[in-house]
């Protein structure tokens, strides 16, 4: 495991046609911030990606089910931006 990535912190994410209070926005960024850093730990990430600042990222596309749970929405969120990440090298 690459231990490159003690730290994740979000400080912005856009979401188009998604109406969420600012309560469940902040529990969703905690969400999303600890299910990246757990995928960036893993070893095909860490060794994909050096650690630094990252301004903006550009996710692939992610279709919501209104079924989902929170963390089952931030874990897809997560994958998407982790996505954009490797894609962004």
């Amino acid at each position: 495991m690459s231990d490159g990535f003690s730290n994740v912190e979000i400080d912005r994410i856009r979401l188009s046609g998604l109406d969420l209070t600012p309560e469940r926005a902040a529990r969703l960024r905690v969400l999303v911030e600890r299910e990246l850093g757990r995928l960036l730990s893993r070893e095909r990430f860490g060794q994909a990606l050096t650690a630094g600042e990252v301004s903006r990222v550009r996710a692939p596309a992610l279709n919501v089910n209104p079924g989902q749970t929170e963390s089952q929405f931030a874990g897809g969120l997560a994958r998407s931006i982790a996505q954009g990440l490797l894609g962004s090298k």
